[in-house]
C-alpha cells in the first residue's frame, strides 16, 4: 500500500496565524502536520507516498524532506497550476504517480491512529472516513443510504446530512483506474476548482459502492479556519498521537 498526500494549498483563510506557510507545514503539537501523518503511515507499514505540493514548492519539499520518516520514501509532484486549481486538481496529478493500493489524505488534516486503522481494516474498494455529526455549510456532507455513500459534497442540505467526510479514504488498486476516470469526468463537467469529491460523486452516480467507514468520537481536525487551527492545537495533547509525542 502506498499514500497520496495533497498539499498544495496556501491557507489564506488562516490569516496571520498561516504564518505565509504552506498549510500542511503548520505545527500541531511540535511538529508539522505532515509530520504527524507521515509517521501514521510509517507506522502502519506504508512505506512509499506521494506528496503534491504547490504554494511554496521548494520550501514544502525540504521541510517534508526533513521530517520523512527513515526507511519511507516520498516522492514529490508539483502542482503548477495550484492557485486556479482546487484538491481535484492535484489529485489527478499525483494519481500517476500510484501503482499499489492507496490511502489519500488532504495535507491539512490531522488525525489519531485509530481513523486510519480503521480504514485500512475496512473490507471495501473504496472506504471513506465519515464523522456523524451536525454540519454547516462548510463540511463535505455526505448522504449514506444502503450501506452506501450516495452523495458527498458542500451542496448537501445540513439538514439531510449524515456526517462529513473528513478528507480521509482507502482504496484498492483496482478501485484507482475507476476512480481516475471518475475525476477526468468530473474536471470536465465542473471545471479546475472542483474538490476531489467531485470524482467520488461521479462514482457514486454511476453505481460504484462507496462505503463509509465510522469514525464518530475519534480525535481528527482539518485545518480551514483560524478557529480550526487554534482548537486543533488545544485538543491534540489529549489525543492519542499528541500522548505519544510527549518526551519521556
Amino acid at each position: 500500500m502506498e499514500a497520496l498526500i495533497l498539499a498544495a494549498g496556501r491557507g489564506s483563510r488562516l490569516g496571520e496565524l498561516g504564518g505565509g506557510l504552506p498549510k500542511t507545514l503548520l505545527r500541531i503539537g511540535d511538529r508539522p502536520i505532515i509530520a504527524h501523518q507521515l509517521s501514521l503511515l510509517h507506522e502502519m507499514g506504508i512505506r512509499k507516498a506521494t506528496v503534491v505540493v504547490g504554494f511554496q514548492a521548494e520550501q514544502a519539499v525540504r521541510a517534508i524532506t526533513e521530517v520523512t520518516p527513515t526507511g519511507m520514501h516520498v516522492q514529490f509532484v508539483i502542482n503548477p497550476f495550484y492557485t486556479v486549481t482546487n484538491t481535484l486538481g492535484s489529485f489527478w496529478l499525483g494519481l500517476s504517480s500510484v501503482s499499489e493500493d492507496l490511502v489519500y489524505m488532504n495535507g491539512d488534516t490531522v488525525f489519531d491512529r485509530p481513523v486510519l486503522r480503521r480504514l485500512l481494516d475496512a473490507p471495501a474498494d473504496v472506504a471513506m472516513a465519515i464523522d456523524d455529526h451536525p454540519c454547516g455549510d462548510e463540511e463535505m456532507k455526505v448522504i449514506i443510504r444502503d450501506a452506501a455513500v450516495v452523495r458527498v459534497s458542500k451542496e448537501v442540505d445540513p439538514s439531510d446530512a449524515q456526517g462529513e467526510f473528513i478528507g480521509v479514504a482507502a482504496f484498492k488498486r483496482e478501485a484507482i483506474e475507476t476512480f481516475a476516470r471518475a475525476a477526468l469526468k468530473a474536471f470536465n463537467e465542473w471545471g479546475p476548482m472542483s474538490y476531489t469529491e467531485a470524482a467520488f460523486e461521479v462514482m457514486a452516480a454511476d453505481g460504484y459502492r462507496l462505503t463509509p467507514v465510522d469514525i464518530t468520537g475519534l480525535y481528527w481536525q482539518e485545518i480551514d479556519f483560524e478557529a480550526d487551527l487554534e482548537r486543533a492545537r488545544v485538543q491534540f495533547p489529549h489525543s492519542e498521537i499528541g500522548r505519544a509525542c510527549r518526551p519521556g
